[in-house]
């Protein structure tokens, strides 16, 4: 952080990553005075350092009280000016004028939003949206957040209690800012753009713990959808409230013309798309990302209508902002939100026509989702470009901290997939926690994934190899076989069963917790993200189950180009280390204290059979390797469940 040189490093679960570079930064921060800014890729995270880690160090006397910060982006923040003008006096009418045709889900929207009104009035609510304990229709949100469109700043009366400005001004004394990647990523764009950023000082040092998320994270902050089917629905919403302008006494005839043909191009991709047999469990997906005709050309006329429209909206809002009464300010706010909408449509038909000449290679395709209908796509093929454009090349001070960057036995993976500079330098720390007084099992087993029988496989080995008196993790890949395999199971071992996707995520670890503190035993069925930053210690988990090695799922669009462009060396390159990092990620559930002890049973025959499955234990913590004996096999008939 002095020298300005990316500094790319691994320490395992309990070295004391966070205070390792807090200290270092702060050390940097009493020379050059610039701000720290940590970047995490979970909320679980970032809660951790901002309301634990950075008290800590406040408590050693190394930080001030008061001098660090949550930051979020002001779409987190509620408005109180802008609701109350929402709910009552003038603007009643034009509120009621604007439900037309969708009047149940708005009444519930608006009855959410009084109730929000209520809970801030009475300072029960702070106003950010992530302390909010009630239900979130789906409409409520947009309608009573914060925007830079219908913010009036200094002139509202509300400016001195306003939570997005209570939280910026803090920001700007701010000697440690807690974010996230996509936020992180958005200020570093809107500097390259020119654009006023989203942190309010020039320079900063940055760590991206998580780091490991951020090549995809900047992946997709290039993708764009554009739902043409959803259109139709919007741009009739649009429309209601370009007459209700008008009632009001708006001109909007600038924006009848290019709203019409935006319809009109959509109508005619959706045609298209309708010709070509797409279902939902399939999609159309475009050689090399090349969009041919007529594809490409009926694209590009929706994505120049839907600009044209856009800037037509743009002006008629602009020109409200003029006026400051109730039933306008109102007007305006209903505006903002559908205005979001049709930017969504129009970045989607951009990046799918390929208009976009800052984008990098991109998957093209188009999909059948079940609720939107057709879907146009775009999607980046790496993250690299993006993270070269934004976060190497500005003269950012980058520290990447993670757990598992590491693939293979080397960061040569990582360092490609996020476009490191070359003189980047590398750092490994050893494992320090006990892991040698855990096991590893590699059983001999009758099935391999894709075999017929697996699934059965999988419930036999579970029934014999799980107690149901102590506290296990079952990780799959796959949902289907997941909830199948739980309804399988001998019925004392699916009472103890707790499935992910049954009921919020939250309220499941509370129930195994209490279920393991009663002395009763639980098991937790869970998929990808349960193998990553879920926290077991202790007697919560002392069996780690791994039903199969955690490949991403390869039959997605994106996966596809992906193949299709690096070509034979796909799966050295990109599979592999991909799995061999989650297969650590998932292995890291076990020990998470120096007195955790367990053990860890693969149920896939590839780990201990193949050479690449050999490769992939090199990177794994030093676990005490238990290679069950095959003469031990149970002979188990293959029935074949038809899930695979």
């Amino acid at each position: 952080m002095r020298s300005g040189r990316v500094l790319c490093a691994e320490a395992a679960t309990g070295t004391g990553k966070t205070f390792a570079y807090l200290i270092g930064a702060l050390e940097a921060q009493a020379e050059n005075g610039l701000p720290i800014v940590i970047s995490t890729a979970t909320v679980a995270l970032q809660e951790q350092i901002y309301r634990k880690d950075v008290p800590a160090l406040v408590d050693a006397g190394l930080v001030s009280a008061g001098s660090f910060v949550l930051s979020k982006g002001r779409g987190r923040y509620f408005c109180p000016q802008m609701t109350r003008h929402g709910l009552t006096g003038s603007a009643a009418p034009v509120q009621l004028g604007l439900m037309d045709g969708f009047e149940d889900a708005e009444a519930d929207a608006m009855r959410e939003a009084e109730t929000m009104l209520e809970a801030w009035d009475q300072g029960q609510w702070d106003g950010d949206r992530d302390s909010w304990k009630g239900r979130f229709p789906r409409k409520t949100w947009p309608l009573v957040q914060a925007s830079r469109e219908t913010c009036s700043g200094k002139r509202c009366p509300e400016f001195g209690d306003c939570p997005f400005y209570r939280d910026r001004m803090r920001l700007e004394k701010a000697r440690i800012v807690v974010a996230n990647h996509s936020l992180v990523l958005a200020d570093l764009k809107m500097r390259a753009e020119g654009v006023e950023p989203l942190f309010p000082f020039v320079e900063y040092l940055l760590v991206f713990d998580e780091a490991h998320h951020l090549p995809d994270i900047a992946r997709d902050s290039g993708a764009g959808i554009a739902a043409v089917s959803a259109a139709e629905s919007t741009l009739g919403q649009v429309n209601t409230w370009l007459h209700q302008a008008q009632e009001a006494g708006h001109r909007i005839t600038e924006a009848v013309t290019p709203r019409r043909d935006t319809a009109k191009y959509c109508l005619r991709l959706e045609s298209l798309a309708e010709q070509s047999s797409i279902t939902p469990e399939n999609w159309l997906r475009f050689r090399q990302g090349t969009v041919p005709a007529p594809w490409k050309p009926l694209a590009t006329d929706a994505a120049v209508a839907c600009g044209a429209f856009l800037t037509a909206l743009g002006e008629i809002q602009g020109k409200m902002k003029n006026r400051k009464d109730p039933a306008t300010l109102t007007l305006l706010n209903r505006g903002r939100v559908l205005t979001g909408e049709v930017q969504r449509l129009h970045q989607g038909l951009v990046r799918f026509a390929g208009l976009d000449p800052a984008l990098p290679a991109c998957a093209r395709w188009v999909e059948r989702h079940p609720e939107d209908g057709y879907r146009f796509c775009a999607t980046p093929l790496e993250g690299a470009g993006v993270l070269q454009a934004l976060a190497w090349a500005g003269g950012v001070r980058v520290v990447l901290m993670s757990a598992t960057l590491r693939a293979l036995g080397g960061f040569e993976a990582f360092a490609e997939s996020a476009g490191l500079p070359g003189d980047t330098r590398f750092e490994v720390v050893p494992p320090v926690l006990p892991y040698h007084r855990s096991q590893f099992h590699l059983p001999p087993l009758p099935a391999s994934p894709g075999d017929s029988g697996y699934p059965d496989m999988l419930v036999s080995e579970l029934s014999r190899r799980l107690d149901p008196a102590e506290g296990s993790l079952v990780l799959f890949t796959n949902d289907r076989l997941m909830r199948w395999v739980a309804e399988q199971l001998p019925e004392p071992l699916r009472k103890r069963c707790l499935v992910q996707g049954r009921g919020a995520a939250p309220a499941l670890l509370q129930r195994h917790k209490e279920r393991i503190e009663a002395g009763q035993g639980s098991v937790l069925f869970g998929l990808q993200t349960f193998s990553e930053g879920l926290d077991l210690p202790g007697n919560l988990c002392t069996h780690v189950i791994l039903t199969r090695l955690p490949f991403a799922f390869p039959a997605t669009p994106l996966e596809e180009a992906r193949q299709e462009a690096i070509g034979a060396s796909y799966f050295r390159k990109v599979a592999l280390p991909g799995a061999a990092r989650r297969l650590v990620q998932a292995a890291g559930r076990l020990v998470r204290r120096d007195t955790d002890r367990g053990r860890i049973t693969c149920l896939d025959l590839r780990l201990r059979d193949t050479d690449y499955g050999r490769a992939m234990l090199k990177d794994l913590p030093p676990f005490e390797m238990i290679r069950e004996d095959p003469e031990k096999l149970k002979p188990m008939p293959i029935l074949g469940s038809g899930l695979l």
